[in-house]
């Protein structure tokens, strides 16, 4: 769970993606003031790229989410650079918390759309377990899917030493 400190509350409106959060600011009466974010009501993923433009491709994605969190501080970049430990246990990204829950779901959806070929019948796989368990695959899912998939081609790892040299 990543409610570790500063919980924000989801605004259930139909019509809103904002979410509350508490602030560290306060007002004069001594209250703490709440802020209100707007999670965009889509994040930008791009395409799969190809072996050689995973690492770009990458690091778009992460400031992409984290712009989509409509959050003016990066908690959600630091919420979403969790999901790169590979060694962390899969089952510790199927629960968002209550700050990223909306941006997590809106994440897989778009994740979701662009994957083809065998990595998108994984997806699709995984998508279809965690729908028989009664939830939604999440976004940090998907993406720990993709991450994979690329990290175990044998090709990626000479493109990144290959890459790295010419530095």
């Amino acid at each position: 769970n990543d409610d570790d400190d500063d919980p924000l509350e989801l605004v259930s409106d139909t019509e809103s993606s904002s979410y509350e959060g508490s602030s560290s600011s306060s007002s004069s009466s001594g209250s703490r003031k709440k802020e209100k974010y707007k999670v965009a009501e889509e994040v930008k993923v791009g395409q799969i790229p190809k072996t050689a433009q995973f690492r770009a491709w990458d690091n778009t994605l992460a400031i992409n989410a984290n712009a989509a969190s409509g959050r003016p501080d990066d908690k959600a970049l630091i919420w979403f650079m969790k999901a790169h430990d590979l060694d962390r246990p899969d089952a510790y990204f199927r629960d968002s918390g209550k700050k990223f829950g909306l941006l997590d779901r809106r994440l897989g959806s778009a994740l979701q759309r662009i994957s083809h070929g065998q990595l998108g019948m994984r997806i699709t796989r995984e998508a279809e377990k965690a729908l028989k368990a009664g939830r939604v695959i999440r976004g940090r899912e998907v993406y720990r899917i993709i991450r994979r998939h690329f990290q175990s081609s044998s090709t990626g790892d000479v493109v990144y030493n290959l890459t790295d040299l010419q530095k």
